[in-house]
């Protein structure tokens, strides 16, 4: 049962990450066509997507489900994940025309411009993130005399 908590406490952080992302850009987004009020269903809809979107990311990407995975891999199994996600909500809510097919082309330009992005984003955190600890791990060593 802790585990259990455990994996939903991780799930909830990473969705919370993405629907935060996701109605700053959403209400961006209003603002830039000169709306100034966000649609409610619209708020649900994206919280519906992210929850499932972030179980997802857990999944593939916290370490606690999938283990000794390469992270190319991860990566190209989360494409198709998000990107059914995203589709089928935008059937589902009819965010765009799903008869035509230049709805589907700008849906899914935007859809890989956004992974793309945050792909770069976290890649950029790793990086940051991973030369702080091989610091950390060298004072370390100089200070325990390993080599």
């Amino acid at each position: 049962m802790k585990s259990f908590f455990s994996h939903l406490a991780g799930v909830k952080t990473a969705a919370c990450l993405c629907y935060t992302a996701s109605i700053l850009a959403y209400g961006a987004v209003c603002l830039a066509m000169g709306l100034e009020t966000v649609e409610v269903m619209m708020v649900f809809q994206l919280g519906l997507v992210c929850l499932l979107c972030g179980a997802i990311q857990y999944i593939l990407f916290s370490g606690a489900v999938v283990r000794a995975m390469p992270y190319g891999r991860r990566v190209a199994l989360a494409l198709p994940a998000f990107l059914a996600v995203a589709a089928g909500a935008g059937v589902l809510f009819s965010w765009f025309p799903a008869a035509d097919w230049r709805g589907w082309a700008i849906f899914l330009a935007v859809f890989l411009a956004a992974f793309a992005a945050i792909l770069a984003g976290f890649e950029i955190y790793a990086r940051i993130t991973g030369q702080r600890y091989d610091a950390l791990l060298a004072r370390y060593k100089e200070e325990h005399g390993e080599k």
